[in-house]
């Protein structure tokens, strides 16, 4: 996990006892997931797809690979049944790793929406998310998340020889969260 953080932290903790325990595991690391329950990806979803502007921390340009629910649910139930997968640890990405300002266009263009991003430079995020939280503790935006936001992520997918009978979908086949799209 490269990223620095309270919850990066007790997830990589996490996964240390659980390797300690002597028990079988499998462990997947999501990236972003695209679901019609993602829950995270739906209050950005509903403002991409009514407003016209959009803020965007950094340039935008970095890489994410978001996975479709159905894709990372399919994976850990091919994990249960096959040994394969016993005591490894997996990204769970999707088929494609596509710019951030890419991902969140095509959302919008899920309601014909044209979105124009307000970027802002992270030493101004970072004062916003600091007065934010000030304001309202469970605003729900950090300097982890800011940070994780503004990391590139783009993953091999040798792992996916591991799970033979399952095909990504890519970003064009992914469905959004009910009642937003």
């Amino acid at each position: 996990l490269p990223y620095k953080g309270p919850y990066a932290d007790s997830k990589r903790l996490a996964e240390q006892e659980i390797k300690k325990s002597g028990l079988i595991y499998t462990i997947f690391r999501p990236e972003t997931i695209v679901g019609a329950n993602a829950k995270d990806l739906g209050r950005a979803v509903k403002i991409l797809q009514t407003k016209k502007f959009f803020p965007i921390f950094g340039s935008g340009e970095n890489l994410t690979q978001p996975i479709a629910s159905e894709d990372l649910i399919a994976m850990i139930d091919y994990s249960v049944a096959n040994p394969i997968t016993n005591n490894k640890i997996y990204p769970a990405v999707g088929k494609e790793a596509v710019s951030l300002k890419t991902f969140l266009n095509y959302i919008a263009s899920k309601k014909n929406n044209k979105i124009k991003f307000i970027k802002i430079p992270m030493w101004l995020g970072r004062i916003i998310v600091k007065i934010a939280n000030k304001i309202n503790p469970r605003w729900g935006l950090n300097d982890e998340r800011l940070n994780f936001m503004t990391y590139s992520r783009k993953f091999s997918l040798n792992f996916m020889e591991d799970f033979p009978l399952i095909k990504l979908r890519s970003l064009k086949k992914m469905s959004f969260p009910k009642g937003k799209t």
